[in-house]
């Protein structure tokens, strides 16, 4: 059921949709033929327990409602690496990046809602590593009548860390990026650029996720393995050095002893404030140590990939029921050029130090 609630200012008003989860609040602006609703959630916040493991349904709103009205401007994207000392402490305090980032933003056209329309879910780029649904407008396709989802995932060591075992899966068998993305698909049409290219070919590559997709659109960028030396021993070693760092930063009695898997469920109880510091020791550690992992997907998770991926793509095992379009896009990057265009100048520089850095 949609009906109008109430004019909130010139041309602009609110829209209500009950679902399941609850009462659903966007707006509309007279005249544009598009209505919004941001950051609307799609599963539990990945905090606590609940870190490194696969997305929980939502299950209801927060009160029944969700208001993308209140929500305003004030988006809140999920974890990344930042770049700065301070920046992500910074972001985490005035509310722009939260571990409560599990959420979608919805374009919808104007018209009648018996009509049944095509769901297209972009999943943005950012190097597995940053990015957000604020960084796409999706009015125009929405006024072609399709609605459009813009999905945010969680990112970096929180999206996708895990620990390593030569007998087999683990507990923390990592993918939980990939798990967060197919938990808002169903019978759609994905797509998405850079880092959200890939992402859409790894779902080429999984089962659960090929049923429930029609078409798949991968824009500068594909499937790939081995992104990352995490899927060995390697890793392992890594989350001790991450804890040690960690530990060093917050200055807590925080324990690196025993198994990865022990010290992953030490990480669960940190607070949002050391959880930061974790992300920042994270960055670090790929500056000072050589072949530190970017924690990227791995091939076999038993959850996301039912099969080696790995295999199966070198294999040629892709579906054949469902329409996959590849292409690039012109001027790819260029919402980061600035910061290229420094690497590029410090590239040399960069290079020398390299060879001087602490071997991991």
């Amino acid at each position: 059921m949609v009906f109008y609630t109430r004019q909130l200012c010139t041309n602009t008003y609110s829209v209500e949709v009950e679902l399941e989860e609850g009462t659903l609040i966007g707006y509309q602006t007279t005249g544009k033929h598009f209505e919004v609703f941001k950051q609307v959630p799609y599963a539990k916040s990945p905090e606590g327990n609940l870190r490194f493991r696969k997305p929980e349904p939502i299950g209801t709103f927060a009160g029944g409602i969700h208001d993308s009205v209140a929500v305003g401007d004030n988006l809140k994207a999920c974890i990344g690496t930042g770049v700065g000392s301070n920046d992500l402490q910074d972001a985490l305090d005035m509310g722009f990046i939260s571990e409560d980032c599990l959420t979608m933003d919805i374009y919808r056209p104007v018209k009648n809602y018996h009509t049944r329309l095509p769901i297209f879910v972009w999943i943005h780029g950012g190097g597995l590593t940053s990015g957000t649904s604020a960084y796409y407008h999706f009015s125009r396709l929405a006024r072609e009548d399709i609605i459009v989802a813009v999905v945010q995932y969680r990112l970096g060591v929180h999206g996708f860390l895990s620990s390593y075992s030569a007998e087999g899966l683990t507990e923390t068998p990592g993918n939980f990026g990939l798990l967060d993305q197919q938990a808002a698909i169903e019978k759609i049409t994905i797509g998405g650029e850079s880092a959200g290219g890939w992402s859409v070919g790894w779902h080429m590559l999984s089962t659960k996720s090929t049923n429930m997709i029609r078409t798949a659109i991968s824009q500068s960028g594909m499937a790939s393995f081995d992104m990352s030396p995490q899927d060995s021993e390697h890793g392992n070693l890594a989350i001790k050095h991450l804890c040690e760092k960690t530990k060093a930063k917050i200055n807590s009695t925080l324990a690196c002893s025993g198994s990865s898997e022990d010290i992953l469920n030490r990480f669960r109880t940190l607070t949002k404030n050391e959880i930061i510091q974790l992300e920042i020791a994270d960055r670090e550690s790929r500056k000072e140590f050589e072949n530190y992992p970017e924690w990227a997907p791995v091939h076999y998770d038993g959850e996301f990939f039912k099969m080696n991926a790995k295999e199966e793509f070198e294999g040629g095992h892709i579906v054949d029921d469902v329409t996959y379009v590849i292409g690039s896009n012109s001027f790819e990057g260029s919402l980061i050029w600035k910061w290229l265009l420094r690497d590029v100048k410090t590239y040399d520089k960069a290079f020398e130090n390299s060879l001087n850095k602490t071997k991991f």
